[in-house]
């Protein structure tokens, strides 16, 4: 179990480390982090999104898609966390009942956006 709690962690930092060297042609970063940067004080899992040059967020559902054409899972939306896609989002009252009474669902937000 120490092993492979070692090797998780190993694979997290070189993770992160990675996504946050992810820069636009125009410096901009290509990702946002949620959460510490490194790995004192976070699990395995990394939440974060994807930015376009022009600092727009691409939507998770275009994110999964494009990563399961090279084989690769990811998991994707907030489902399982209500209030975190609206508050990493930096969104509204005014858009999040936009959303929800248009969309159906907070999660499909980016695309409304």
């Amino acid at each position: 179990m120490n092993t492979i709690h070692d090797r998780l962690m190993c694979l997290t930092y070189y993770m992160l480390e990675k996504l946050m060297e992810l820069k636009h042609g125009n410096g901009k970063p290509m990702v946002r982090i949620y959460g510490p940067t490194d790995t004192k004080g976070r699990g395995r899992t990394i939440a974060l999104n994807i930015y376009t040059a022009n600092g727009t967020v691409i939507d998770h559902r275009i994110v999964e898609d494009m990563a399961a054409k090279k084989n690769i899972s990811l998991r994707t939306g907030c489902v399982c966390n209500p209030g975190a896609g609206e508050l990493a989002l930096g969104l509204s009252k005014d858009e999040i009942i936009y959303c929800l009474q248009n969309q159906g669902r907070l999660s499909q937000v980016q695309g409304v956006i």
